[in-house]
């Protein structure tokens, strides 16, 4: 038996001990096949190669930040409709009506005139306008005070607002749940929205972008989960 706490496994455990035969074991019995599951911490001095990096607009930067907590940065230039996205370019593992996606991210935008979008999108797709095929946490342009979630079928993309309030530029914690029936949409482990209408109806991969209209800003993440139910 293997103390994950000791090799780098930081979840929450339900054995009293906190030991497991394995990681595998740690979510799901040997009885039980596992469907696909993505974690990304966005740790360490460059970015996994499993992303591909792409941009619209010069004077962009993008690197892992140089911080306590920084994570990744997407450094968004100051013309305007600039925009920069990482994603799996086009693999697309994930269920439309199973699956889940968390991410802890935030902006920081010194103009307060951009967005941010974390989540599951079908395509290559950025953040220029609301995307199609799409289950994003977003960051609302131009006042940085609304958190959204966007939800787009394969013909409209529709915005639906929390009254969360952001508050600042601290990290927060977004979680979707894509269902069958509808898709629920969490922040920091509180419910904000369940959406039955314009939901995803294509495959999905896991997809982070930042887009500014006009004034510099930054897309920062520390970590994205994805996995199908």
């Amino acid at each position: 038996m293997h103390n994950l706490l000791n090799v780098g496994f930081v979840g929450i455990l339900t054995k009293a001990e906190n030991e497991y035969a394995s990681m595998y074991e740690s979510r799901s019995a040997l009885t039980t096949v596992q469907e696909q599951h993505f974690v990304e911490w966005f740790s360490g001095k460059q970015l996994s190669n499993i992303w591909t990096y792409g941009y619209i607009g010069g004077s962009n930067t993008h690197a892992m930040n140089d911080d306590i907590n920084g994570g990744y940065e997407l450094g968004v230039g100051s013309g305007v409709n600039y925009v920069q996205w990482i994603n799996f370019n086009g693999k697309q593992q994930y269920n439309p009506t199973g699956s889940v996606c968390i991410s802890i991210h935030r902006m920081d935008s010194v103009a307060q005139r951009g967005a941010v979008l974390v989540g599951l999108m079908n395509g290559n797709s950025n953040a220029t306008s609301n995307p199609h095929d799409a289950i994003t946490s977003h960051h609302a342009g131009f006042l940085k005070q609304h958190e959204n979630n966007i939800y787009a079928s394969s013909s409209d993309g529709t915005c639906t607002s929390t009254d969360t309030t952001i508050g600042g530029d601290a990290y927060k914690t977004y979680k979707s749940e894509l269902g069958s029936a509808n898709i629920k949409f969490y922040i920091d482990g509180s419910l904000e929205i369940t959406k039955t209408d314009h939901r995803p109806t294509n495959i999905l991969q896991p997809s982070m972008s930042g887009y500014h209209k006009g004034g510099q800003g930054s897309a920062l993440i520390t970590y994205m989960e994805c996995y199908n139910t």
